[in-house]
């Protein structure tokens, strides 16, 4: 939800990897709470993401919430044989040479 100033002048501060780690998560949800984000992306394939997304769920009519696209942390949602066919996604250096 962007913040208008001054007229026409608006923005959106989002805050990337809701779920990469507890502490991170504490984080933006205390700023959502203190009004100090507009939108935060959530990276589902965490581990932390299931419990956090309770958390992240009572702020949804404050802030837009999304989706972080992942494909370098942790594991798929499902079988990627090509991309990651060892079950983990490879190296961010490696996806970003191809």
């Amino acid at each position: 939800m962007p913040v208008h100033i001054q007229g026409s002048f608006s923005f959106c501060l989002c805050a990337d990897d809701f779920a990469i780690t507890p502490g991170v998560s504490r984080g933006i949800l205390e700023a959502l709470a203190k009004k100090r984000l507009s939108a935060a992306s959530a990276l589902v394939t965490s581990p932390f993401w299931p419990e956090g997304a309770a958390a992240l769920r009572g702020h949804a009519a404050e802030a837009d919430i999304g989706l972080h696209l992942n494909l370098t942390h942790g594991t798929p949602l499902g079988p990627m044989p090509a991309f990651a066919p060892a079950g983990r996604f490879p190296d961010p250096g490696k996806v970003l040479k191809a």
